[in-house]
């Protein structure tokens, strides 16, 4: 394999609290925090896990939006919530467990 001309970093590795049986903060009595809430939490958990962040396209992965937030155009929200990806591509990757997986291996083939 080819050396790479420039460095490539990968950003990753933050969850949101998540809502359902057998998580200490779940509670159907509760309301769910909105959608946008916790797209915050996850850009923010991940960015502050990276010195300098400076992007040039976005992967956001998930198990069915579209069906449990009536949302299935996730990468647009995005630049909502890192605002150094607006104007730059982003995609979105639906993989059940194995969304975080195949979020790495997207952007490992787009370099």
């Amino acid at each position: 394999m080819r050396r790479l001309r420039k460095k490539v970093y990968f950003a990753a590795g933050y969850t949101t609290t998540f809502f359902g049986s057998g998580r200490p903060d779940f509670s159907p009595s509760k309301p769910m925090p909105a959608f946008e809430s916790y797209l915050k939490d996850a850009a923010q958990g991940t960015l502050a896990q990276v010195p300098h962040p400076d992007f040039d396209e976005g992967v956001i992965t998930n198990f069915m939006a579209a069906r449990f937030l009536k949302q299935g155009n996730l990468p647009g929200f995005l630049p909502f919530a890192v605002p150094g990806l607006k104007g730059k591509p982003c995609a979105r990757l639906e993989g059940a467990c194995g969304s975080g997986g195949l979020g790495l291996s997207a952007a490992v083939k787009s370099v």
